[in-house]
């Protein structure tokens, strides 16, 4: 899957294999993956993945650390929520992991001003 402008639309099937895909490397601590839901009214919002870097791309296992991505539903990609989510989590993911900004790989393509 590559990381589109809008969110990649996964079939039933697509999404089934994606979670048992995730559950066992979850399983096999080769990963973290955490929930994203709305405080106010505890809507599902979204998912956070953190992964070794060797996982997917060990030739850049010199410069990075950790392969950091997120997803957002339509509906608060449509709110204009990205760049506020992504910044929150970008700050938690360095305020209370072992990662220096610089050492966290960002797959996400888009990137709000100012993180690059």
């Amino acid at each position: 899957m590559s990381w589109l402008r809008t969110p990649y639309k996964f079939t039933l099937e697509e999404n089934y294999k994606d979670l048992a895909w995730l559950e066992t490397c979850a399983n096999l601590r080769q990963l973290f993956v955490y929930v994203l839901r709305d405080k106010k009214n505890n809507n599902y919002v979204g998912c956070v993945y953190i992964y070794p870097i060797e996982l997917f791309y060990p030739n850049l296992a010199k410069k990075y650390d950790v392969d950091f991505s997120f997803w957002i539903v339509q509906s608060e990609f449509n709110r204009g929520t990205y760049d506020e989510i992504f910044k929150k989590i970008l700050t938690w993911l360095i305020q209370n992991w072992p990662f220096k900004r610089e050492r966290i790989f960002l797959r996400n393509k888009l990137i709000p001003e100012g993180l690059t």
